[in-house]
C-alpha cells in the first residue's frame, strides 16, 4: 500500500509539471503566433512584444477568452502614418472569430514628422513648432510673420486643433484680425489616427517634446479592425 502511495504522487507530480510545462508551450506560441498576425497587418519596427497575462493559459482558451493581452513596438506604420512606442492593452480577448475584446487602450506617439506633414498637406504656406510643450503654426501674411498658437484637441478618432493666441510680427494681436483662409483652416483641419477599430476613440492628447501623446479607449471593441489603416 505504502508503495502504491508513492507512486500515485510521482504519478500527480508528474502530470502537474507536465501539464505546466504543456501551458507554458501553448502559452509561449499563441504570443509568437499574434505577433506574426501583428507584422502581417502593419509594418512594425522593434517588435512587436506580444505578452498574454494569466495562469494556467490553457483554462483560458478552453474558457474562450484571454484576460490580458499586451502588444508593443516601437514604431509603427499605418496608412503611411508613423506611430512611435505605441502600446496596446486589450482585455477578455476572445479566442474565436468574430475576435473582439470587452476593453481595449492604445497609447502611442505621433512625432512631429507626421504632424508637420499633415500641416504642409492642408497648406503649404505652414509651418509647425513645438516648444515647452506648445504648438505653434508659423505663416507669412503680407511679409510680417504670424505665429498661431495652437492646442490639440482629442475629436473621436482624430486630433483637431484649437486655438489659443496670435502674435503678428511678434506682437500679441486678437484671433479676429486673422485672415478667413487661415481661421477656416484651423476649423477643417484635421488628423485621423490611423488603425484604430470600430469603438475606439480618442480620449486624451498631450503635447510631447517628440509630438502628441495620444490616448485612446473603447469597450466592445472589434479587434479585425485593429491596425486597418
Amino acid at each position: 500500500m505504502r508503495r502504491l502511495a508513492v507512486i500515485l504522487l510521482v504519478l500527480a507530480v508528474v502530470l502537474v509539471v507536465g501539464g505546466a510545462v504543456a501551458d507554458r508551450v501553448v502559452h509561449a506560441r499563441v504570443e509568437e503566433e499574434l505577433a506574426a498576425q501583428v507584422r502581417e497587418r502593419v509594418d512594425v519596427e522593434g517588435g512587436p512584444e506580444v505578452v498574454v497575462d494569466g495562469f494556467p493559459f490553457l483554462t483560458q482558451v478552453l474558457a474562450g477568452t484571454l484576460a490580458e493581452v499586451r502588444i508593443a513596438g516601437d514604431r509603427v506604420v499605418v496608412d503611411g502614418v508613423t506611430l512611435d512606442d505605441v502600446q496596446v492593452t486589450a482585455r477578455d480577448v476572445t479566442t474565436a472569430e468574430p475576435y473582439a475584446a470587452g476593453s481595449v487602450e492604445l497609447n502611442a506617439t505621433l512625432p512631429v514628422e507626421s504632424l508637420r506633414s499633415a500641416v504642409a498637406s492642408a497648406d503649404p504656406g505652414l509651418s509647425l513648432a513645438v516648444d515647452d510643450g506648445e504648438l505653434t503654426l508659423g505663416l507669412d501674411v503680407l511679409g510680417l510673420d504670424v505665429a498661431v498658437g495652437v492646442v490639440p484637441v482629442a475629436a473621436g478618432t482624430a486630433v483637431t486643433l484649437e486655438l489659443t493666441g496670435v502674435s503678428l510680427g511678434g506682437a500679441e494681436v486678437s484671433a479676429d484680425d486673422l485672415p478667413a483662409a487661415v481661421t477656416d483652416l484651423l476649423g477643417e483641419w484635421r488628423l485621423e489616427v490611423p488603425g484604430l477599430p470600430q469603438g475606439l476613440e480618442l480620449t486624451r492628447v498631450d503635447v510631447i517634446e517628440d509630438g502628441l501623446r495620444v490616448r485612446a479607449a473603447g469597450r466592445d471593441v472589434d479587434l479585425a479592425g485593429l491596425g486597418a489603416g
